[in-house]
Formats: structure tokens, sequence, C-alpha cells
């Protein structure tokens, strides 16, 4: 019997294995850039040398780069996309309409050459389109010249000059940036204000800005050179193994860092303001104190720094740093800055792509805050209140999302959802619970596993949905496929409706309806009236396993639930005069959208 068990086993989980190695080549891109800026018309001029690895078994006759600048014009794809939404960001779509000459973002290419050879170039929007000289071949390295010119826009949405808080310079997605071309072929999204996709390099920047400014970037190698002649500076940035660099400048960055046990050395820019009342001053410390914790829980940070600058609008995250604007409560700088740095173990080190799988970024960072939050509170690092649920809002705005009839398949591109209110409670609420409501499914300590060993061994591999749920598979010794497919390709819901029953004086009988198309296990508490209780587990037949549990009630296990049966019985010889309560999913991790029936109490 154990042979055959554990053939089958290697049925279910082992043949899947062989279908997920689709990530084990990608492309490298390593960039040496130079640019000069000029503060009076917030012009630069500037140049990048690419060394492009072809690690893919195709010849590429042809490459792309992103130019996200060009996005911020009247008539652009982002200006036309805000202002056919119903619920547009930051009141994008009358801002980008009557944008001037002098205001607008623009990225123009001048020249690309290959190998010292000219391309033929064609700007096609916020993408470049190349086609090279003679191709690239598999296994073979190339060296891109760029030769390009641009305006930074006057709106801050992620990159701008001039923001609502008066931070100079706030660039990102600022150089003309290779698109990935993986086992998909060439990722060519164009950008409407959502999300990025990008290969692996090492960085190599030098940025020439008047001497008055401060330029702050994620790095962990800086210098500065003075050229006084000319009033200028140059900053001299290296980063490797990085997906993106973006940096931000002012004359009055403050600046100061703290190093943490684990040797990560935090730093902080920020602008001075009567507001702030040295909050950030104040906000390294518990910062500081989480780093041993995340890494203890999520996976060891493989860099050696993390910048928190004031920049940008709202939060934004890239390589070893986040944006964030800076007039905020302390509670709020901290919060945001939870989140951000958890950034860096979704976007910035495992990096999936994100047009495609925004919730993966987005949710799990989300679910890591949470978490991280909850560990703050219970070690009174800053936050001093203990919440009951801190997943109560966001299972509580999924479920408005819901029922409100807008509701998107998770597996939606990002660029393609129609609204902005489905997009972002499927990428951060949504894909946040796919994560907590997943710890209902296997038990926290495998779900809690699951994350350690995907970090392990997914980081700087550009991992899918599928490769996620085949490690949590691994650990947990459950299929899990179904769970995948129903909570992120459908919008198909969860409903379960509890009634109980007396059969005849000493016989109950508890009928579970399953009233949505998502079927899920089933945790049943049963509190009886002499003080004692039990739960009931009742195992999805789509599982094959069933997880281990933490409950201090007596557990007992059932058979399972097939998928294709609506109804479940559960008959108990004992009176239902001896019964208090009966209630679905005690510890509150079902995303059910109608919880009211979901719980009986006996009426004396």
């Amino acid at each position: 019997m154990k042979s055959l068990l554990t053939y089958c086993f290697i049925l279910l989980f082992g043949i899947p294995a062989l279908f997920s190695q689709h990530n084990t080549w990608q492309q490298k891109a390593d960039y040496n850039i130079a640019i000069d800026y000029n503060i009076q018309n917030d012009n630069y001029l500037g140049t990048e040398s690419i060394q492009y690895i072809n690690r893919s078994a195709d010849a590429l006759n042809k490459v792309y780069f992103h130019l996200y600048f060009n996005a911020f014009q009247p008539g652009s794809d982002m200006d036309v996309f805000v202002q056919n939404i119903p619920d547009p960001q930051r009141g994008l779509d009358w801002k980008l309409k009557y944008l001037t000459s002098s205001e607008i973002g623009k990225m123009q290419v001048e020249q690309v050459l290959q190998d010292s050879k000219i391309t033929r170039i064609n700007h096609l929007g916020t993408i470049l389109e190349v086609d090279l000289a003679e191709p690239i071949l598999p296994g073979s390295t190339c060296k891109l010249e760029v030769s390009f010119t641009a305006q930074t826009p006057v709106i801050s949405r992620r990159a701008g000059r001039k923001n609502e808080e008066g931070i100079e310079l706030t660039m990102s997605q600022w150089y003309p940036k290779l698109c990935v071309y993986n086992s998909n072929g060439w990722q060519l999204t164009p950008y409407i204000g959502r999300e990025f996709h990008s290969d692996f390099g090492d960085y190599d920047v030098q940025i020439r800005i008047d001497s008055s400014f401060i330029v702050a970037a994620g790095s962990d190698s800086v210098s500065v050179k003075k050229d006084e002649k000319s009033n200028k500076n140059t900053w001299h940035f290296k980063s490797d193994n990085v997906i993106d660099f973006a940096w931000a400048a002012d004359p009055d960055y403050q600046h100061y860092s703290v190093t943490t046990e684990d040797d990560i050395t935090l730093h902080f820019y920020y602008q001075e303001a009567q507001n702030t009342e040295n909050r950030w001053e104040k906000m390294s410390t518990p910062l500081k104190a989480i780093f041993p914790y995340i890494n203890q829980r999520f996976g060891q940070y493989p860099y050696k720094s993390f910048h928190f600058i004031q920049a940008g609008d709202g939060g934004m995250e890239y390589p070893k740093s986040t944006f964030i604007t800076g007039e905020r409560s302390l509670g709020s700088l901290i919060g945001v800055s939870v989140h951000e740095i958890m950034h860096s173990w979704y976007q910035g080190v495992i990096a999936t792509q994100e047009n495609l799988y925004s919730w993966m970024d987005e949710g799990f960072a989300s679910f890591a805050s949470t978490e991280i939050k909850n560990y703050m509170r219970k070690e009174n690092i800053y936050f001093k209140a203990i919440e009951e649920n801190p997943y109560k809002i966001q299972y509580d705005n999924y479920t408005y999302l819901a029922n409100s009839g807008y509701e998107e398949a998770m597996h939606t591109p990002s660029n393609f959802f129609f609204s902005n209110f489905a997009y972002n409670v499927a990428s951060y609420q949504k894909g946040e619970i796919f994560l907590k409501q997943l710890e209902y499914v296997i038990g926290k300590d495998k779900l809690d596993l699951a994350l350690l060993k995907y970090f392990e061994e997914w980081q700087f591999k550009h991992p899918t949905p599928e490769d996620f749920i085949h490690v949590a598979e691994k650990v947990s010794e459950i299929k899990l496929d179904w769970y995948l497919y129903f909570w992120t390709k459908t919008t198909h819901k969860i409903d379960y409706e509890l009634t109980v029953k007396e059969n005849n004086p000493d016989k109950t009988v508890i009928r579970i309806l399953k009233k949505g198309k998502m079927p899920m296990p089933i945790d049943l508490l049963i509190e009886y009236k002499d003080g004692s209780d039990a739960v009931f587990i009742i195992p999805l037949d789509l599982m094959y396993g069933q997880k281990s549990t933490i409950y201090d009630s007596n557990e007992i296990t059932l058979q399972a639930w097939p998928w294709t049966h609506s109804e479940y019985e559960i008959a108990l010889n004992i009176s239902i005069n001896d019964i208090k309560s009966v209630r679905i999913d005690p510890s509150e991790r079902l995303a059910d959208i109608s919880k009211l029936n979901n719980r009986w109490t006996h009426k004396d």
C-alpha cells in the first residue's frame, strides 16, 4: 500500500515539476547610463550603453524599449485611457490633456547602434521598435548604444517635477528601458500608469546636475565629483542584479542612516517641514527593529541597503528603495514604509510579471505587511493596539467588489481592467486574501514554509502563479491547481448556507449548501451547551489530502466533499437541544460573500 501511495503522490505532484521549468532562462541587460540635466527647463541629454545577453533559443531580429515619459502627453494612450474609465486617479483625466509643450513628458531616441552598426528605429508612443542590423543569436551578447533626449513631466505620477510636497525631481522610468523577451515572446505593454516588468541587470549611472541638488537613489555605491567651472556635480551610482534604477533630487534633502542587526543600512532622505514634526527622524527606530523578523519570516534580503525617499505621489517601490510622500503622521509613514519594504521581496527580488500578475506583487506585499504590523503590535513596536482581525477590512472590500457587479478576474492583465476600483481590489485585497485563504486551505505552518521556500527557490527568476502554487503543493502535499484557477481566473464566488434540523429527539442533521460556484474545504465549529466544542474538518476532494490545523477545539476530520456536489450532510447522534451553536469558518479566513447564513444558534 505504501508503494502505491508513493506512486500516486509522484503522479499528482512530481509530473507538474516537469512543466514548471519555463523560467529556467532569462535575458540579462547591464546598463551604463549618463545624463546631463538642465534644471532651468527640465530637459536632459542622455546616453546609455547596454550589454544584452540573449539566453533564449531564438534569434532576435528586433528589440524594443519602453519610453515611459511619452505617456505624459495630450492624446497619449494614458490620456485617452484615463478619460474613458469611470474612476481615473488623481484627476489625470483633465490634467493630461491640458499640458503645454513645456509641461509634458517626452523621450526621444536619436540613435541606436548595435555593435557600432546603425539600426532603424520607430517611435510607437511609449514603445520604441528597433530593427537590428543583424540578428542577436542564441547565447550571444551584443552592445546597444542609445542616444536620447527627454523632458520630465510636470505631473507627478510616480515620476515628475515639483510635486505637491515641493520635491524638485522624482525620476523613475526616466531612461529608455529594454522590454522583456521571455518564453512568451516580447512583453510590449504600453504604459498607462499601472505596472512594470524588467530584466535583471547591473546598473552604472552618472547624473550630472546643478551642484545645489542632493541626489537620492537605491544604490549600495555612490560618489560625487564636483565641476567648479560648470557649477555642476556628477553623481555616480552602481547597483548590481536589479530590475530598475530610480532616483530623486532636491536642494533641501536631509539625510541620515541607521544599520540593522542584519547589517543592512537604512537611508532616509526627506525635507524638513513644520507639519512633519520630526517624524522622519523617528521612523527609523521601528523600521530598524523589524528587519530581522522580516528576514527570518519571508527570506533574507539580498542587498546591503534600503532607501526611504520622500518623492513621488503616495508610495511606489523600486529596487533597494521606495518613493513615498512625506507629510504624513508617524503611523502612516511607518505603515506605508512597511508595505513598500516588502515590495523589495516580491517585486524587486522575485520580480513576477506585474503587467500580467499584479496581485502576485501587490497582494503578497500587502499580506506580508499585514503580518509584519501584527507582529509589531504583539512586540509593542510602535503600534500598540491589538487588532482582533487585522484582515477584516480586506475581506470586506473584496466582498463589496464581489457583490457590486464590477469584479473582473484577477488573471486580467493590469492594463485591461475596466476600472481602477476592480483593478485595485483585485491586486491588493483579493491578492492578499489569496494567501490568507490559502492558509485556511493548507494550514498556517505550511503557508509560512511555502512563502519562505518560494522566496528561496524563485528569487531573481520571474516566477508565475503556477510556480508559487507548485511550491505550496510540495510543502503541503495538497493539490492546489483548483484553488489557483477558481480564485484568480474566474469571478466565481464562495457562498455556503448552513441549516441545522432535528431528525428525531436523539439525532441532529447539519446540512451545508454550496450556493456559490467556487468549491472550498469547510471548517465547522460546533459548540455544545455543556461548554465543550469540536471542529469538523471537511476536506475538498480536489485537494487529495488534508491540512494540518491548529484549532484549540477537538478536531474531527470527515470524508472529503466532492466538488461536483452541492450539498454536504452531517448526522449527529445528539439532540438538537444539546447544541448551543454551529458555525462555518470559526477562524474567519473563508471569503464567503454572505456570512449571515453561515451560523446557526439554538433558540432556547
